[in-house]
């Protein structure tokens, strides 16, 4: 595995930007079928991690590369340096758009385009990276990102960049799809050749044939597949019997985890009444959940937060639970990514780390995403 990132995740800042990301799908009555969870959080007996201040206890050496983004849709790297929690800014990091609404170019040669509103470090080749961990391939020489064009039709160029030469080519131009996860088997999309549909394929870089893995009809849910990681596609829905936790766009309960192998889909995380999404895995491979209240069924403003890891379908650990003494407001996680160190996770309110020992802190106050592994 790349040792810049380690076990890695980013997702979408909300999944609701999936359907900005291809056509939205009508809500399938066939999600009903899927056998509700055999068991939910509220049958353990969670850990809540102790909240502290800013960097308090942290005794490690090391320099975390983060992305901090910004309205223009770039976004500058830097390194907190930790234990003292310094920022330096990292001015080889500088991207440009030279053409309105095209992909984004480094001021660093060789030239590295792509769309920077998340940067990947890689120590391997001194180069920030425009696109996020999961883009990023396994041994970190490439990186792949998608570019929505409207001529002659509406679709979807998938490029694939070589990081040391620059070469910047196109390995697959039809139907419409957004990168999940560039893995050693490929490159993971979600995305359809259709006008509706979320289904879930695999694409070989070097010949370019895409395979699917999953059809939307496999994985019933709003917006299929979102995420990729341990051996399996994740989703979610409404579990069989719960309210959704909003009328809006995407309610979703339960989550659900999908076989790449088998194809089998089993229940594995349920908590009624709140919004739930996975967002990235712990160095076990476990996949963590954010799970928000919202103000309202008719107001899907969110108001209160807990993040859990899930040890397999019957049994999950409460890790944080927000607002409270930590921030005084609802995180926006963003990107996750495990290393030595434990746990991080960006943020619109800063940086956080969980620890082996159950301690859950913000480690900088300013939003940034997590762009690499402490070292």
């Amino acid at each position: 595995m790349n040792v810049d990132r380690l076990s890695k995740t980013c997702l979408l800042p909300l999944l609701f930007v999936l359907t900005a990301c291809g056509p939205a799908r009508p809500s399938s009555s066939s999600a009903a079928s899927v056998p509700s969870a055999t068991a939910s959080p509220s049958a353990t007996t969670p850990g809540e991690a102790t909240a502290l201040s800013p960097n308090a206890g942290l005794t490690f050496s090391c320099r975390l590369p983060i992305s901090q983004p910004q309205s223009s849709g770039n976004a500058p790297g830097a390194f907190i340096s930790f234990p003292s929690g310094t920022i330096t800014n990292a001015p080889d990091s500088s991207f440009q758009q030279p053409v309105p609404n095209r992909p984004f170019r480094s001021t660093k040669q060789p030239i590295l385009s792509g769309w920077p509103e998340q940067l990947t470090f890689t120590r391997r080749y001194g180069r920030w990276l425009p696109a996020s961990l999961p883009a990023v391939s396994p041994d970190s020489s490439h990186y792949v990102y998608s570019e929505e064009l409207d001529s002659p039709t509406r679709h979807s160029q998938i490029h694939l960049v070589d990081v040391q030469s620059g070469l910047d080519r196109v390995v697959y131009q039809q139907g419409f799809y957004h990168v999940l996860d560039y893995e050693n088997e490929g490159i993971y999309l979600n995305g359809t050749n259709g006008e509706f549909g979320f289904g879930l394929w695999l694409l070989d870089p070097a010949s370019g044939a895409l395979r699917q893995i999953a059809s939307p009809e496999a994985a019933p849910a709003p917006f299929g597949i979102y995420l990729v990681g341990s051996g399996a596609g994740w989703l979610g829905d409404v579990a069989p019997g719960d309210q959704p936790p909003y009328l809006g766009q995407g309610p979703m309960d339960r989550l659900l985890h999908f076989d790449l192998h088998t194809k089998a889909m089993t229940p594995w995380f349920r908590k009624p009444g709140m919004q739930v999404q996975a967002i990235g895995f712990d160095s076990q491979g476990d996949p963590i959940v954010d799970a928000e209240t919202m103000m309202s069924q008719s107001d899907p403003r969110p108001v209160s937060q807990e993040l859990w890891i899930v040890r397999g379908h019957d049994g999950a650990r409460r890790i944080y639970t927000g607002p409270g003494s930590i921030v005084a407001g609802v995180a926006n996680f963003s990107s996750v990514l495990a290393d030595d160190h434990g746990v991080w996770f960006g943020s619109n309110l800063g940086i956080f780390l969980y620890t082996s020992d159950g301690q859950f802190r913000r480690v900088t106050t300013s939003a940034a995403d997590v762009a690499g592994r402490c070292s």
